[in-house]
């Protein structure tokens, strides 16, 4: 056989990657135009304002609507609730964390690991979109 002639698994599965690849490019081109009309259309819009000012509540933005004005406001208690989100679970989730790894380590196996172990797989292999729906529904559903 000869070494520099591709086989036909060889040209089998360059076919492939570009068929892939092509798709791949095309699946692209809807958020490229949704990117371009974003930017079309929102850059008079991106100041520090944006930054700096509060979302109107719903009132105002029905009220502005009903008057055909523009509705003003920003994206600033977005922005601090997430990082204040992120810090509250960031002091709980460290010191945990940490914890259990070090539990973990100086116990070896036994029942308590296997199930942290088992439960610490479980998560890793779960989106988190998944992990929100299910609490969603045992912690808000429930208590309607």
């Amino acid at each position: 056989m000869n070494k520099h002639r591709p086989t036909y698994s060889m040209r089998a599965d360059r076919v492939a990657k570009g068929i892939i690849s092509l798709f791949c490019w095309l699946a692209g081109i809807p958020f490229l135009i949704l990117i371009w009309k974003l930017i079309e259309n929102g850059w008079q819009h991106f100041n520090t304002s944006l930054f700096q000012e509060k979302s109107p509540d719903t009132v105002q933005i029905l009220l502005a609507q009903m008057e055909e004005n523009e509705v003003e406001g920003g994206i600033l208690n977005g922005i601090s609730g997430s990082f204040l989100t992120a810090g509250i679970a960031l002091l709980l989730i460290i010191p945990l964390g940490i914890s259990i790894g070090m539990y973990l380590h100086h116990k070896g196996y036994g029942k308590w690991n296997s199930m942290i172990r088992y439960l610490n797989a479980l998560l890793q292999g779960m989106p988190s979109i998944l992990i929100g729906l299910i609490v969603y529904g045992w912690m808000i559903r429930t208590n309607q």
